[in-house]
Formats: structure tokens, sequence, C-alpha cells
């Protein structure tokens, strides 16, 4: 990252870890994620804010669990921030619905 790219990089990050301490996080989870993102930006060499769609594909892909593919991917190609994804029900996708859909697990 170029020092411009730099410093975005620790606003952002530093607002990030503010706002969730305002939410209440545990240390722990704060220093978890706060992992998490330096490792992606260290990966990629940039702040997480300018990921081309190529790159969040990679991220995605690199993902191990099913669900949180799903859910990264409901995320970017919505363009919902994380508390509207967080909120979202089976009707908000499929509003002519009365049922859950059926989920099996496949081996």
């Amino acid at each position: 990252m170029n020092p411009t790219q730099q410093h975005r990089y620790h606003v952002l990050h530093k607002q990030h870890l503010t706002n969730l301490t305002l939410q209440g996080k545990r240390p722990a989870t704060i220093d978890a994620y706060s992992r998490a993102v330096r490792r992606i930006s260290a990966h990629f060499d940039r702040s997480l804010d300018i990921l081309s769609p190529a790159q969040v594909g990679l991220v995605i892909s690199m993902t191990q669990q099913a669900r949180y593919q799903v859910f990264f991917l409901v995320l970017y190609s919505m363009g919902l921030r994380l508390s509207e994804a967080l909120h979202l029900t089976i009707h908000d996708i499929d509003r002519h619905s009365r049922h859950p859909p059926q989920i099996t697990k496949r081996l």
C-alpha cells in the first residue's frame, strides 16, 4: 500500500475497532476481527474497501464453511450493510413462500 492507502486503512481500521467496542463486543472478539482484517489486507496489499470483484470472489472461495460463503456472497452481491444482512429473513428472499425452505445436508 502506498502512504495514502495506508493512512486510509488505519483510519478505517480504527473506526471499525471503535464500532465493535461500542457494540459491546468482547476483547477476544475484537482481536479476532482485527486479525482477520489485517490478514486479508496484507494478502491483497490494500484496504478492504477497494477490493476488486475477483479478489472478493477469492475471499469467498477461500472461506471454509459454506454458510459463511453464502453470507459473504449475499452481503457483497446485494451491497448490504452487516446489520441489514443479519436481519434478513426467509420472507425477505421469497415473499410468496409460507414455509421455510427444506435444507438437506449432503455428505
